[in-house]
């Protein structure tokens, strides 16, 4: 609200248009980097807790555990060295992977939030390096989704399986 309020201000007197993306671009900027920032603590926290299941294990035994987890097919036997850590990683994927999304999309607001207003400008260097940055940040944005939305529903599905045995 404060990035809205403030880009209505700023704008006073200017055409619609442009009132329009200020306050969109400061509401983005100021409530995508407050909120990115707000959940450094939780993502500091679900990060130690992300790498604790596989530290006894060597590069290609994690490899194994997380590929295994982000495809959703759990490791068999379902009593050997690698399957309960398996398990435990899945579980804390799949509560720590949304908060890092939400933190990544949020982020990306905040960066791309002030290169709004100049998507209007007639400078041509300007606008058109505001518009080659803001289709960056939203290909990156829908990669990222994609790619975090697959491994939160692998891992969901890795401790749906090994739970049902």
């Amino acid at each position: 609200m404060i990035g809205a309020l403030a880009g209505v201000l700023l704008t006073t007197g200017d055409p619609l248009s442009t009132r329009i993306l200020a306050s969109l671009g400061m509401g983005l900027s100021i409530g995508g980097l407050g909120g990115a920032f707000s959940l450094l603590p939780t993502t500091f926290r679900l990060g130690r807790e992300m790498q604790t299941p596989g530290r006894t294990f060597n590069q290609r035994e994690r490899r194994t555990i997380l590929r295994a987890v982000y495809s959703g097919r759990p490791i068999e036997p379902r009593d050997s060295d690698l399957a309960l850590p398996a398990r435990e990683s899945a579980r804390v994927a799949s509560t720590t992977l949304p908060v890092t999304l939400a933190q990544t999309l949020l982020l990306f607001a905040g960066i791309g939030g002030p290169q709004l207003l100049n998507l209007l400008r007639d400078d041509a260097w300007s606008a058109g390096f505001s518009r080659i940055f803001v289709a960056a940040i939203i290909v990156a944005c829908v990669g990222f989704s994609i790619s975090f939305r697959r491994n939160i529903r692998g891992a969901r599905r890795y401790l749906a399986a090994s739970s049902e045995r």
